[in-house]
């Protein structure tokens, strides 16, 4: 039995324990919040979407299947990431030796979607899937993506802990600092991809806090020791993290306090041990290929070298697009959320400016100014790098480059709020900054990451504009799909605007390879002519956009799939009806599937399609009515000119209000007997617009020719009249005096040669 004072003991070291754990409470809730979203993250985006992927995922495929580093050459899509130092993947390869079904590379499908990033602009949704999918993930890409986050998850904790060293007295901050590190979007995006930068900014992080540790306080051995160990781990989990290492030796040089001697001596070990640890990958590049550091993998480029004044702007631009936003392997339009972090980042830069000249007015101490340069050496280090070396061979400055220095980066911001502002506001402001980007990282993945690769959903017929059975089968008669519902964005659209058209389909059966979906806006009078209808715009896609390819798409789960199709810029257009033409093209013989209808017969695959205005037709003004059909439809004027033996008849229309019918304008011609000499019926503006796609205030010039047979006497009488298509009712005609106008129809007399008088 213990004795009392053996109890005493235990139970103080258990209280201790206990009062650790609450003080890191808010830390541990973040960790968990962390851990739950990062698994969000990890799951809404398919497997090789993220960026470089498929690279990093063929270095652990090497590595798995041969037990032995890769060279430093390109053969496929695979391998393009071997010139990457191999600590992250090493540590994949062996975690992921624990799991079933160890992956090969026939297990892992990459076929390419070809019509990726064929955009319509201003649309996020729209082909962002690189490759088909499934596969969604395999065991090797999902511990990938695990330990990525597990070192998404360290780097949070230890900018919790710089910060907790470099402002001690603000506790505020160091949680703001953990918030803005750990759930900065696109850094817990990449946290949660197969991809190294997660371990290099976690080994960053931990770099800067030992050495910050060494500058406040006496460095002792171990902890000289473990900042050399930590900084060789650094530059062996990715090559730009050799930039830690002149800045190591700098602040063990400039450490205040100690005689030279002792830096050199400080300087020496850590370096010695950084080389023991990480410089054994550089060592056997050189010897084995002739390039230490990689240098002639990573810049292998047909671009040529790009002058720096030419490219600045834009990459600077580039690099504060992609480090905030753009979440996605091709180029999206902005959110409002990306341009609120944006300029978050911009008024925190702001705000570091005047915190470090407050700061720097209040007489720090040697080793707070020595903190402070490693901090602000860390960043701009890699800035510069970033623009002034990398990317004057690349086509693009992608700001996530800048992750192995975001630990530094976030302190620095959130120590220039908490310099900037003053104490009674300080600690409020400083949790709206961090809750700020902690929301942002939670509401990313509904508001931006979904929608890129899942712009699909399950069908509905209550929210499914229009439901049709039409049935698609391959030349050996099997059946392959259905479509059951469909629906466009809008009812009419203009030249260079984009319309979405909603395809609902069931898919019934698999194709030997994906099949692509057609999509084409055809002028509906047209349609039948010999040479076609005039085609003014179209796409081809796969289902799903890339998540349902027909070769192996989900059987009897129907689902929608909106197709955004732009029109062409151009000259001004007369008003056009359009049908929307369908098809599903064979991927081996590119021929068109036959369609039938529910009962087995071949049908035209045309849909409704959306009326084409000019962009004048949206902007006009009311004009005076001379009549008003019905109440929506007005005649502004009507003229009439007899031309030998031929009646020529010129309308302006406008409609007032949505017209919910199809009308024709019936014109009969009477001569001075009280014969009938002539007659027509034919829709205002003809087959090319109906009246149930006029918009309101749209105006519409109508001619109409009709010729008169010969020895025909006058005067002749015009009576003319508008009547619904479907049950050849009238619509009853109100003059300008208000007068209801006789059997609905409004008689004009003409004159010889001209002249025309109406009622």
């Amino acid at each position: 039995m213990a004795s009392p004072e053996v109890k005493v003991r235990s139970i103080a070291r258990n209280w201790k324990v206990c009062e650790r754990i609450c003080r890191f409470r808010a830390l541990l809730l973040l960790t968990l919040v962390y851990v739950v979203l990062g698994i969000v993250y990890a799951g809404v985006t398919p497997i090789l979407e993220k960026p470089d992927e498929q690279g990093h995922y063929g270095y652990l495929l090497y590595l798995r299947e041969n037990r032995a580093l890769p060279p430093l050459q390109v053969v496929d899509e695979l391998s393009f990431e071997y010139k990457q130092p191999p600590l992250y993947y090493v540590l994949v390869s062996v975690l992921s030796g624990m799991l079933p079904n160890s992956p090969s590379t026939s297990a892992l499908s990459l076929d390419r979607n070809p019509y990726v990033d064929h955009t319509v602009p201003g649309e996020r949704g729209d082909n962002r899937n690189v490759y088909l999918h499934p596969p969604q993930h395999t065991p090797l890409g999902t511990m990938g993506r695990v330990v990525s986050m597990g070192f998404g998850c360290g780097t949070m904790m230890v900018a919790y802990f710089l910060a907790r060293e470099t402002m001690p007295e603000v506790p505020p901050a160091q949680y703001a600092t953990a918030m803005v590190a750990g759930f900065h979007p696109r850094f817990i995006y990449m946290a949660t991809a197969v991809n190294n930068d997660a371990s290099a900014a976690f080994f960053g992080a931990a770099v800067i806090y030992l050495l910050v540790r060494c500058v406040k306080r006496s460095a002792s051995s171990r902890l000289l020791g473990l900042t050399g160990s930590v900084l060789g781990l650094a530059v062996l989990s990715k090559t730009s993290t050799l930039l830690f290492v002149p800045i190591a030796c700098l602040a063990l040089a400039l450490s205040p306090g100690k005689p030279w001697r002792r830096r050199f001596v400080d300087v020496t070990v850590v370096m010695v041990i950084a080389v023991a640890v990480g410089g054994w990958w550089y060592l056997r590049n050189a010897i084995a290929f002739g390039d230490a550091i990689t240098l002639g993998a990573h810049l292998d480029s047909d671009l040529g070298v790009r002058s720096l004044s030419g490219r600045l702007v834009r990459d600077v631009l580039s690099i504060e697009y992609t480090f905030w936003a753009n979440l996605a392997r091709t180029t999206v339009a902005r959110l409002p959320l990306d341009s609120v972090l944006i300029w978050w980042g911009r008024l925190s830069s702001l705000a570091l400016v005047i915190g470090v000249w407050r700061w720097g007015s209040g007489s720090p101490s040697p080793a707070e100014r020595v903190m402070m340069m490693i901090l602000l050496c860390v960043p701009v280090s890699f800035a510069l790098a970033l623009v002034g070396f990398w990317t004057r061979t690349q086509a693009f400055a992608f700001g996530r480059l800048l992750l192995p220095a975001l630990a530094a980066l976030v302190t620095l911001w959130v120590f220039g709020w908490s310099r900037a502002l003053a104490d009674p506001w300080r600690g409020l402001l400083l949790r709206l900054s961090g809750g700020l980007v902690l929301c942002a990282g939670v509401i990313t993945p509904v508001a931006s990451i979904w929608p890129l690769y899942h712009p699909y959903w399950r069908f509905d017929p209550k929210n499914t504009q229009a439901t049709i059975d039409w049935r698609f089968y391959e030349p050996d008669g099997s059946e392959v799909a259905r479509l059951i519902g469909y629906g466009i964005s809008t009812s009419y659209v203009t030249e260079g605007a984009s319309v979405a058209v909603e395809l609902c389909w069931l898919p019934i059966g698999r194709t030997s390879s994906p099949a692509s979906v057609l999509v084409h806006i055809v002028e509906a009078s047209q349609v039948g002519s010999p040479t076609g209808p005039p085609i003014y715009g179209g796409r081809r896609t796969y289902p799903g956009l890339g998540n349902q390819p027909t070769d192996r798409w989900t059987l009897s789960e129907p689902f929608c799939d909106p197709l955004w199709v732009r029109l062409p810029s151009g000259d001004e257009v007369l008003p056009t009806q359009t049908l929307i033409e369908v098809g599903l093209i064979d991927g081996t013989s590119g021929e068109r599937l036959e369609v039938r209808d529910g009962d087995g017969f071949p049908v035209m695959a045309m849909l409704p399609g959306p009326a084409l205005v000019s962009a004048a037709d949206l902007e006009r003004d009311i004009l005076t009515a001379q009549y008003v059909f019905g109440e929506s439809i007005v005649l502004h004027r009507v003229d009439a000119e007899l031309d030998g033996r031929t009646l020529e008849m010129e309308l302006t229309w406008q409609s007032r209000h949505r017209v919910p019918y199809d009308a024709v304008m019936f014109v009969h011609v009477v001569g001075g007997d009280g014969a009938l000499v002539a007659q027509t019926d034919i829709p205002p503006a003809g087959d090319r617009f109906h009246t149930s796609a006029w918009i309101p205030r749209q105006i519409l010039t109508d001619t109409i020719v009709l010729p008169l047979p010969a020895g025909g006497g006058g005067p002749y009488t015009l009576r003319f009249g508008l009547y619904e298509r479907e049950s050849l009712q009238r619509l009853p005609v109100v003059g300008k005096d208000g007068e209801l106008a006789v059997d609905d129809m409004i008689v004009c007399h003409i004159g010889a040669p001209g002249g025309l008088s109406c009622n």
